[in-house]
């Protein structure tokens, strides 16, 4: 009769093991999703990022684009529509509709002239060389997502005939 108490006693000893096991594996799980939310929440940083980088790019190789086709000398300073630029008075340009889409963010193109002259004792001396910096800003915080500048310069030579 001895192991019939003994196993009267340990009735609920089970039902607890079962409950640390469960409480467990319950942790487990709601560790599981908070790494898969942060990752989430990563990964959408990092597309945003990016998808602020290309655009800014792009804004970039348009203002490349500009200073070979369409930039003169005498440009001091270009402007997209809406740059926040106030001495933006010079001459104002378009953006194509990729780089101009105001539901993805405000993007901003600004052309400055930064010098010119003639260069003595080389083989570009018979042309005047103009240096234009060019700064393409795409800017979506507003929407909770990405923001970035990108700087370049340009040199445009003018080749005068001999």
């Amino acid at each position: 009769m001895r192991n019939m108490t003994g196993i009267n006693n340990q009735k609920g000893l089970a039902m607890i093991v079962a409950l640390l096991v469960l409480i467990a594996l319950t942790l487990i799980v709601l560790s599981g999703s908070r790494n898969t939310t942060m990752q989430l929440r990563m990964a959408s940083n990092m597309q945003s990022r990016v998808e602020a980088l290309e655009t800014s790019q792009a804004g970039l190789d348009y203002g490349f684009y500009l200073g070979q086709t369409t930039l003169r000398p005498t440009d001091n300073l270009i402007c997209s529509q809406y740059h926040p630029d106030a001495n933006c008075t010079s001459r104002i340009i378009d953006l194509p509709a990729p780089l101009d889409d105001s539901a993805a963010g405000p993007s901003n193109l600004l052309i400055e002239k930064t010098g010119g002259g003639y260069e003595e004792g080389t083989s570009i001396s018979l042309g005047k060389k103009n240096y234009f910096r060019v700064e393409s800003t795409f800017d979506n915080t507003a929407n909770g997502q990405g923001r970035t500048k990108l700087v370049s310069g340009i040199k445009i030579l003018e080749f005068t005939p001999e």
